[in-house]
């Protein structure tokens, strides 16, 4: 018999406590981005396709440099705010993607894509939440990855924490 896995007097195998705690907080983990995160992303994001198209005035955009931690690696984001109207209320919003914003490989194409202030942009608006709004609706990648990383936690914890023959 291997070392960590204990016979019940039923002839069962019983599982050593630190795989119990590792499959639980695999399984833990692995719902909580499978059934929860990934299906709120997707679920946002397809909901934003029908949120209300209005004119928007970018009111500040401004570059941030990120870096990834590997030397010479640094990446440029465009940070955005902008101004609309709907009913007649004037709302300010600074949500270019409802995913994350694009981080670009060098200053000069993070300038090339960033709207320049004054400039008139689309924005769309949840109808249900005015003050929510963002420049690029859908785009529902970070859902598919928080899904397929669950899954990937669900299965590892599954495959190192059964009991093994011996």
């Amino acid at each position: 018999m291997s070392a960590g896995v204990r016979v019940r007097a039923s002839g069962r195998k019983q599982l050593p406590l630190g795989s119990k705690v590792f499959l639980a907080l695999s399984l833990l983990v692995g719902v909580g981005l499978g059934a929860g995160v990934g299906p709120w992303l997707l679920l946002r994001a397809h909901r934003s396709m029908s949120w209300e198209e209005v004119d928007a005035i970018v009111t500040e955009a401004t570059l941030e440099s990120r870096s990834s931690g590997r030397p010479r690696k640094t990446g440029w984001r465009v940070d955005v705010t902008y101004r609309y109207e709907r009913g007649g209320v004037t709302y300010t919003g600074d949500r270019a993607s409802l995913t994350g914003q694009k981080v670009h490989p060098s200053r000069a194409a993070a300038e090339a894509a960033a709207p320049k202030v004054g400039a008139a942009v689309k924005a769309y608006v949840d109808p249900a939440d005015p003050s929510a709004s963002t420049l690029y609706r859908g785009s529902s990648w970070p859902g598919y990855l928080a899904l397929g990383i669950g899954a990937g936690f669900v299965l590892v914890g599954l495959l190192v924490a059964r009991p093994r023959a011996d």
